[in-house]
């Protein structure tokens, strides 16, 4: 599972160029991160450790994206969405989503053929390399 989704409403700008394609959430770059932060709580530390992550796959492209959780969905469960881009680099992104009628900012980031952002409270990155 993954903290963060980048899909929702509609906008006129674009990703940029690094963060298209089709990407899979990394369980050992994302739990490297993860064990930086002494902060994260030992409950919450075993339940992301117990495959939390690795399982995600996002699919973007200039304007939409999508996601799916192997092994529970597969690329035939695939829904590409519109996406709300609020702002952008050439290696970064803020995407807007809203849950349940809250409004969410997230930063995305490029770095080194992979993307990232910054997850939960203790904002550690979730990676993603390309599939």
């Amino acid at each position: 599972m993954s903290l963060v989704v980048l899909a929702n409403k509609a906008s006129s700008a674009e990703l940029p160029d690094c963060f298209l394609g089709r990407w899979r959430s990394s369980e050992a770059l994302t739990l490297a991160d993860m064990r930086k932060h002494p902060e994260v709580t030992p409950k919450a530390r075993a339940l992301f450790e117990a495959h939390f992550f690795g399982r995600l796959v996002l699919v973007n492209t200039r304007t939409r994206s999508g996601s799916y959780f192997e092994p529970e969905q597969d690329r035939n469960s695939l829904s590409l969405e519109p996406i709300q881009v609020v702002s952008s680099t050439p290696t970064s992104v803020v995407i807007r989503t809203v849950l349940v009628g809250i409004a969410q900012d997230t930063e995305w980031f490029c770095d080194d053929g992979v993307i990232y952002a910054l997850v939960s409270r203790w904002k550690f990155r979730e990676y993603f390399t390309p599939e």
